[in-house]
């Protein structure tokens, strides 16, 4: 069965004092003095705004109620990402903490923001490519570049246009898709199914950040776009990469790897959470945060269990409410990861296909080519007749769909977002006879077989 991740729901409803951890049976509310003030404080500081003092004609960092956190000095820069800011100071861009702090030891003609862990950076007419340490991890051999997306970015040489990968090698700008086979398997095909990595997985992820993480003879690891392997470290579960760095679990503990393979914050956390603007959430049986370093920003003396801190919301939320598309999915009483926030279209909310519904017995084929997607379920998984199926067809953009040959309207039409096709999930849900319930004022949304 295919993995699927969501980045940290938002189950936690805050205020001042009080911390609200909504799990699947109970609501529980923990009083915590000022605590998830801090938390706040250090959550929000990525939504800074570099701001033009128009005095000194300098710029400087405030926030939402104007207060200057970075003084008024810098020439030209950027806002944070990633938890880093580019600034320009004495005819030099550098890059800098949310303390204002310079944290690269180098200092550069141009310096673009970070993204997927790596930052375009230029000297002597130049480009190239640093990480989070300022190492040179692509020389300053290119005429132009561009931000990585998805592990692939463009670069201009010598009038050539090509597209590489993180480790300098020219690479295919495709997408690639996380596909399973008639036997079982999973492989990943381009947007036209063909097949361009063909080994057979037993489970994984699709590509974020130019890699993806699979399963083969019981343990994970991380390919490339060739299907060539990362570490061969054989890890016993994975998530996706984000900001460079991906967390990785062994022998019972979480800890980081970067995109180079290494372990750069060691196996030590009971549970972890993908970087969110230079942030991760771990356990150390209690709510702790941490930086791209593994240095502690932030340390709770209230014990949690793994299950609730992973529902605490580590996204920027400056008014400290939910989301408003933010959903907790829970399945024959299990909480769910997914690829892809579901949307909201008007009044109907647009859920991934896949990750959902195969664990409640039902068949999703994708097909890239002819953007088909296809929903099936039989009434009676032990006698598989096809006169004792549902099967739902549906077309990317299109409002039409056929349940069993017969057409329909939809609310709503698919969409393909993030490389997810998206549909609407109570068409399924009352086609097939599923429970859907919802709770507007938790957001969230289960579904029992």
């Amino acid at each position: 069965m295919k993995k699927f991740l969501v980045s940290f729901v938002a189950l936690a409803i805050f205020s001042v004092n009080t911390i609200s951890i909504v799990t699947a049976n109970e609501k529980i509310n923990l009083i915590m003095p000022y605590e998830f003030e801090k938390i706040d404080k250090i959550l929000y500081e990525d939504n800074l705004t570099f701001k033009l003092d128009e005095k000194t004609n300098t710029y400087g960092f405030v926030d939402k109620n104007g207060k200057i956190i970075i003084p008024y000095q810098f020439e030209d820069g950027y806002n944070f990402k990633e938890g880093i800011a580019s600034v320009k100071k004495y005819g030099r861009f550098y890059y800098i903490d949310r303390t204002g702090k310079k944290i690269i030891d180098k200092d550069f003609k141009n310096a673009m923001p970070f993204n997927e862990g790596v930052a375009v950076v230029s000297d002597n007419g130049k480009w190239g490519y640093i990480d989070r340490t300022g190492k040179e991890i692509i020389p300053l051999i290119f005429d132009n570049a561009n931000d990585f997306k998805n592990g692939v970015a463009e670069v201009k040489k010598d009038g050539k246009t090509i597209y590489i990968d993180k480790k300098g090698n020219e690479t295919i700008k495709d997408e690639l898709f996380f596909e399973n086979n008639k036997d079982g398997g999973f492989s990943f095909v381009d947007k036209n199914s063909k097949v361009i990595i063909s080994q057979q997985f037993d489970d994984g992820y699709d590509f974020k950040e130019g890699f993806a993480s699979v399963k083969s003879n019981g343990s994970y690891d991380y390919i490339d776009k060739t299907g060539k392997k990362l570490t061969n470290k054989q890890f016993r579960d994975t998530l996706p990469f984000n900001e460079g760095l991906a967390p990785v679990r062994k022998n019972g503990k979480w800890g980081y790897i970067d995109f180079t393979g290494e372990i750069v914050i060691p196996l030590q956390f009971e549970d972890a959470s993908q970087f969110k603007n230079g942030v991760a959430r771990v356990n150390r049986e209690s709510i702790t945060l941490i930086d791209t370093q593994g240095n502690i920003l932030f340390n709770s003396d209230v014990a949690m269990s793994n299950e609730d801190i992973r529902k605490i919301d580590l996204s920027n939320n400056e008014n400290k409410k939910l989301e408003e598309n933010d959903l907790n999915l829970i399945v024959n009483n299990k909480v769910i990861n997914l690829p892809q926030q579901p949307i909201n279209e008007k009044g109907v909310t647009l859920v991934p296909i896949r990750g959902i519904f195969e664990k409640i017995g039902v068949y999703v084929e994708l097909d890239n080519k002819t953007n088909k997607i296809i929903v099936q379920r039989y009434l009676n998984h032990n006698n598989l007749k096809d006169e004792e199926k549902t099967t739902i067809q549906f077309t990317l953009n299109s409002s039409k769909a056929t349940v069993n040959g017969k057409e329909y309207t939809l609310p709503a039409e698919p969409k393909l977002v993030n490389g997810n096709f998206l549909v609407p999930i109570r068409f399924i849900a009352d086609n097939l006879h599923i429970d859907l319930k919802y709770n507007q004022d938790t957001k969230t949304l289960e579904i029992n077989s």
